[in-house]
């Protein structure tokens, strides 16, 4: 009886020792055992070991960076320059730093059509602070995303309440990716002093085609 236990034993120590050697050695990306110094040469080969993001991940990725790149437009970028020159005039055009190449050709033709005429225009306000008078107190809140779309051209609509004073703008913006970077491609006002929600890229084609 005794033989037979330190037979057993001495089956179970080795096959623990194989066990714990496999453990600890190279895998392969088929989970195989690479032997000697075969690993260096076999790693990282093929499209196998590359991660594939799932859907989930890729819709994930543009709700964080689209919700990310509004929080910092409005929050960071645009509050400091109210909270150092007062005002909503500025000399720094946002349309360059956060607009589409569309929405800059579109209000340079409407920029283009306004020259010389009486009157102001098109553009009454600053869209970027939906005002016209000064503004003292400026910031986002509720900034949520939706419409996600994930793919070679990604996009998405930020909704946001956009603070000014004691006053509140409902906002939803079109963001899309371009030049490696977010982009804002259409604003729409859904304040209730607009009576009707103002959807900047319908009205400035219209007042265009004028």
């Amino acid at each position: 009886m005794q033989y037979i236990i330190i037979g057993v034993c001495a089956i179970l120590i080795l096959a623990g020792y194989a066990a714990c050697k496999n453990f600890f050695q190279p895998l392969d990306k088929t989970g195989m055992v690479y032997e000697g110094d075969s690993l260096e040469e076999h790693m990282l080969d093929g499209p196998s070991m590359e991660y594939q993001p799932t859907e989930h991940d890729q819709q994930m990725n543009v709700m964080i960076g689209v919700r990310n790149f509004v929080d910092s437009v409005y929050n960071k970028v645009i509050r400091e320059v109210v909270n150092d020159k007062g005002e909503h005039g500025s000399d720094i055009n946002f349309d360059e730093m956060f607009a589409s190449k569309a929405w800059q050709k579109t209000v340079a033709a409407i920029i283009d059509k306004d020259r010389g005429i009486d009157g102001i225009g098109f553009f009454d306000h600053d869209y970027w602070l939906m005002s016209q008078d000064i503004v003292d107190s400026f910031y986002a809140s509720d900034i949520k995303v939706e419409n996600i779309v994930i793919g070679d051209n990604p996009s998405a609509d930020a909704v946001l309440q956009l603070h000014r004073n004691d006053d509140i703008a409902n906002l939803r913006l079109h963001i899309i990716w371009e030049d490696n970077s977010w982009k804002v491609d259409n604003m729409i006002d859904f304040s209730p002093y607009m009576g009707k929600a103002f959807n900047y890229r319908e009205q400035m084609k219209e007042y265009l085609e004028q």
